[in-house]
């Protein structure tokens, strides 16, 4: 399962971001590959997703994530997750 416009990120393997940088900390101090678990809400339900840190993710960035760190040179479109 993956992330989808809307969705709301309650925490990441059991740490509650408390807001989109924290989530970010949170998400860096994880290698390329490694797993973890998001909860988060989709329409209106409490989710648990499995996810693991792609092996090219260069930089997370504070609202949307892409390969390179470029914003003009996403090869996928941008997925808005709101973190509470």
């Amino acid at each position: 399962m993956k992330l989808e416009d809307g969705d709301v990120i309650l925490a990441i393997d059991g740490r509650q971001p408390t807001s989109g940088s924290h989530a970010t900390r949170i998400l860096s101090s994880y290698q390329p590959g490694e797993k973890f678990t998001l909860r988060i809400i989709r329409q209106h339900k409490t989710l648990e997703v499995d996810a693991t840190l792609p092996e090219n993710m260069g930089r997370i960035h504070k609202d949307t994530m892409w390969r390179d760190g470029s914003p003009h040179e996403r090869s996928e479109p941008t997925r808005r997750v709101l973190i509470l």
